[in-house]
């Protein structure tokens, strides 16, 4: 069993320098990296408060105006909008390098946080295994993404799908963390957190807060047949969750987005094209050789 462990150890070990390796070349490159497009679009208010005040919290209140305007005139998404409305060069335009930092430092950390709950508290995996498979997830994960640019170079449209998606993996680990938690203080402590990040995932992009919600339910549902008590814990961050998704969507800036686009389909009619198209992605992916 030592043999087997120091072996292990080892394997972990190298699989976590070499990603570590393969980090290098992403970070590096963040020096040439600039905002563009929809960056200048939303940060125009809060650079313009900056620039006046030299206040972060004029910043903020100008990042919040922001928000009030887009959910008028053109979507919902308030903590998307009010992430963008910060984007880095909003401070200065050479701070905008520190974009994938971010962007790769949030995948990073909910990424080992939520394998760790997963893999060593509840399938009691040593660490070394767990070192070396949240390794090769995240190798994956971020060597195989389809836009690396939109994904962690470009602020805008990175903090609305991937740190979402890392908020998403923290608020699921917190509950799964809350679930074997035993002292009430402590499981109270675990909502109030998952549900304040909750308001985060309610209000950023629907395919993220749309998967949370039904994996909630997943969550729901089994509690229900194994432990009914614990299903108040996870009521409170789905209803936040949901009721900040419900604020969202109700945005009178989505229904005239919607008619600017000119596209119109209902609920189930989505749900079925979104399928539709995500297995003709799959098979052009496949024709184009991108499978390994």
């Amino acid at each position: 069993m030592l043999a087997k462990l120091k072996t292990e150890k080892t394997i972990s070990y190298i699989i976590l320098f070499l990603f570590i390796i393969s980090l290098l070349p992403l970070l590096y490159i963040a020096r040439y990296d600039h905002s563009c497009a929809d960056d200048y679009s939303y940060g125009l208010l809060a650079r313009q408060a900056w620039q006046n005040t030299h206040s972060i919290w004029a910043a903020m209140a100008a990042a919040a105006q922001k928000v009030q305007t887009a959910y008028t005139d053109w979507q919902g998404t308030f903590s998307s909008i009010f992430l963008m409305s910060l984007q880095p060069s909003v401070f200065g335009e050479r701070l905008y390098a520190i974009t994938p930092f971010i962007m790769l430092g949030s995948l990073l950390f909910s990424m080992f946080f939520f394998l760790r709950t997963v893999l060593i508290t509840y399938l009691k995996a040593n660490r070394y295994q767990y070192l070396a498979v949240s390794s090769i997830l995240l190798f994956l994960s971020i060597q195989l993404v389809y836009s690396p640019v939109e994904a962690f170079y470009w602020f805008n449209g990175a903090v609305h799908y991937v740190f979402m998606h890392s908020v998403m993996l923290t608020v699921l680990g917190i509950i799964l963390i809350m679930l074997k938690e035993k002292r009430k203080t402590q499981k109270i402590l675990f909502i109030l957190l998952a549900s304040l990040l909750g308001i985060i995932i309610g209000g950023g992009n629907y395919i993220t807060v749309l998967l949370t919600l039904i994996l909630f339910c997943v969550c729901i549902f089994l509690l229900f047949l194994i432990d009914k008590r614990q299903i108040k814990y996870v009521a409170v961050p789905f209803f936040t969750i949901l009721i900040s998704f419900i604020i969202s969507a109700a945005a009178p800036g989505n229904a005239l987005r919607k008619s600017v686009i000119g596209v119109s389909y209902s609920p189930l009619e989505s749900i079925f094209l979104s399928f539709k198209f995500g297995v003709q992605y799959l098979e052009y992916c496949e024709k184009a050789g991108l499978f390994i």
